[in-house]
């Protein structure tokens, strides 16, 4: 969509409930047994993701260590088309990019094997139940460029639309209608039947003050996807967050300098 996006990353996440051969209940909090099923499912997702790049590994969690349910265990990195990392842990795989970043059809179709990876790993008894989430998250720093002049706050109020706005405790101190600086994070239900996040705030990128914009958008609790469907409601979940971010960012499109519809189908 745009050759100067301020696209710092995108994550695909999928989780799903791990079996009781991957699962040890203890009093304090689950732990996985490391060890029978759970390295089989690991040794398959390595297999599977050598064959498609994915040749760098790192195990992130000592042997021997318990590993908790849906905690990051090992990592995967791809350099090329672009910067690819794959994450599993019990009942997670993530996968993310960074860029250069050739936009949504192109990731999408670069990962499209994920799922069929997935289920071929997986026990059979977590391969029935689905997933039980499926999201999808966009993490975005505008820098001075795109916000010509304005400051991250400024930017964040007056481009993209969020405020803040303080309570009437507030007014004997002086401080006029504008806050200096603000963080917010909303999380809505929406009619599509999906859940939709955001998060403003001002933070440091590349050395710079950046005013980042999070998007993200799940399938709604209690949902269970199966793992053919996966890729069908990652296109619905790309299909919303690209027309928040549309709707928000049509002051500063011109200097992200957007493709012609002949060059990219989208991005």
């Amino acid at each position: 969509m745009f050759r100067q996006p301020p696209l710092v990353e995108v994550v695909i996440d999928l989780r799903w409930m791990a079996g009781p051969s991957t699962i040890q209940a203890a009093s304090a909090s689950p732990a996985v047994i490391i060890g029978g099923a759970e390295d089989t499912y690991f040794e398959m997702l390595q297999a599977g993701l050598a064959r498609h790049g994915f040749t760098r590994s790192e195990r992130l969690v000592p042997l021997g260590v318990p590993l908790q349910s849906q905690q990051v265990a090992y990592r995967w990195k791809q350099e090329r088309p672009f910067s690819t990392v794959v994450s599993a842990g019990s009942g997670l795989l993530a996968v993310s990019a960074r860029p250069p970043y050739a936009g949504w059809h192109w990731f999408a179709n670069a990962v499209r094997w994920l799922p069929d990876l997935l289920r071929e790993s997986l026990p059979e008894a977590e391969q029935v139940r689905g997933l039980s989430r499926v999201s999808l998250g966009y993490i975005n720093a505008f820098d001075d460029r795109l916000r010509q002049g304005k400051t991250p706050t400024e930017f964040i109020r007056d481009v993209l639309g969020f405020n803040a706005a303080l309570p009437p405790a507030y007014a004997h101190l002086g401080t006029g209608s504008n806050v200096d600086a603000f963080s917010l994070s909303t999380e809505l239900s929406t009619d599509q039947g999906m859940v939709v996040s955001t998060s403003v705030a001002q933070a440091m990128h590349a050395g710079s003050p950046a005013a980042f914009l999070a998007l993200g958008a799940r399938t709604p609790d209690g949902e269970v996807v199966p793992h053919g469907d996966v890729l069908p409601r990652l296109d619905e979940l790309h299909e919303r967050l690209d027309d928040l971010f549309r709707q928000m960012t049509v002051a500063v499109q011109e200097l992200m300098e957007p493709f012609e519809s002949n060059e990219v189908e989208d991005a």
